[in-house]
């Protein structure tokens, strides 16, 4: 048997050698190359979710951000891990796997103690700079400077960057016979709740602060001396 073209039929497929043929194949690597960008990203959030919430969403108004952040991570997460394991076996990303695996671990152990674990980072890696700035407070150099609230001091951030979350505010008080208490906050809250790094030479402050400390049901403790 044979297999016959005519010249014409020859000539009438002939390529341009400018032209080739659709690759009907890039799609798929495409799609992999999306999903691998999508893992990425949902990994960095995770890796990045609790540095952003401890500075950045102090008081009310951190909730508008840490609220679509969290929905957008687990959301995400749940996709990829779904489309992963709908896959044949032979066809999964054992990388992919590994990474929102250890996504889902980060993001969960920093959603059950990322504030405290940052915490006690952030007064281990901070605490000199803010010492130096209780000691310019007794020199005087530093003092109250917002008009409307006598207590509040407000820091440069070019200075003393991320030093007191919210706005960079510190509260600067003296009690009656002058002794020196400072609050540097970590999370402004609501109304009077709020959590900070408190310092004071005051007895009766640190008297309330102990028994703030023995009744709290939030991990309130001494770190220090004063």
């Amino acid at each position: 048997m044979w297999l016959y073209f005519s010249k014409n039929t020859i000539h009438n497929f002939k390529l341009n050698p400018k032209e080739s043929l659709p690759n009907t194949t890039s799609k798929v690597p495409r799609k992999e190359a999306l999903f691998s960008i999508l893992t990425a990203i949902a990994f960095t959030m995770a890796i990045a979710q609790d540095p952003l919430i401890y500075y950045f969403t102090s008081g009310p108004a951190g909730v508008i951000f840490a609220i679509p952040f969290l929905a957008i991570g687990i959301g995400l997460t749940f996709f990829l891990l779904g489309r992963e394991y709908a896959l044949p076996v032979a066809s999964r990303n054992k990388t992919r796997q590994k990474i929102l695996i250890a996504k889902t671990v980060i993001g969960l152990m920093g959603m059950l103690m990322g504030e405290e674990a940052m915490a006690e980072l952030d007064w281990q890696l901070r605490k000199k700079s803010r010492m130096e700035i209780v000691n310019l407070i007794k020199a005087g150099t530093i003092s109250p400077n917002v008009n409307d609230r006598p207590r509040v001091c407000l820091l440069s951030s070019e200075k003393y960057p991320l030093i007191s979350n919210g706005g960079n505010e510190i509260l600067i008080e003296r009690d009656d016979s002058g002794k020196l208490s400072v609050e540097f906050f970590i999370d402004r809250g609501f109304l009077d709740h709020y959590s900070a790094f408190v310092y004071s030479e005051s007895p009766e402050r640190i008297r309330e602060l102990e028994q703030t400390v023995e009744r709290s049901a939030f991990s309130s403790r001494k770190i220090d001396r004063n």
